[in-house]
């Protein structure tokens, strides 16, 4: 029992120890992302970002919004015109033209299906309208 339990702390701590931490910094107006090192891992690239959420962030370039993860792969496309984040239900509701898209905050789509209008988010219930109707 011991020799498992010893597997695991060994295996916890090495994720740990390979986990990158980035924070958001600003510079010449552009964000980009440093480690804990102060080193720059993300150029300084983009119009906004939000804080990282397991390894994945919300970010605005060229007026657009999407979501890229800590090597700055692109996750969500960015092609959004607007985001709004529900950080206490995990959801990020995105607008590409005139309609609306849910995501999680690690970027994985909730709906495949895009709304004229989705209302506020409560108890894991939301209104939404396509096509003229609630």
């Amino acid at each position: 029992m011991q020799k498992y339990l010893f597997l695991i702390i060994v295996v916890f701590s090495v994720n740990l120890l390979s986990a990158q931490t980035l924070k958001k910094e600003r510079k010449n107006g552009l964000y980009g992302f440093i480690n804990e090192n102060k080193e720059s891992v993300i150029d300084y690239q983009y119009q906004s970002v939000y804080d990282f959420y397991n390894e994945i962030v919300i970010v605005k370039k060229d007026s657009l919004w999407g979501f890229i993860n800590t090597k700055n792969e692109i996750v969500v496309p960015i092609k959004y015109n607007m985001v709004q984040v529900y950080r206490t239900q995990n959801i990020v509701k995105a607008q590409e033209n005139d309609l609306w898209y849910l995501f999680t905050l690690t970027g994985e789509p909730i709906l495949n299906k895009g709304f004229e209008e989705i209302g506020r988010i409560y108890k894991d219930k939301m209104m939404v309208r396509k096509n003229g109707k609630s």
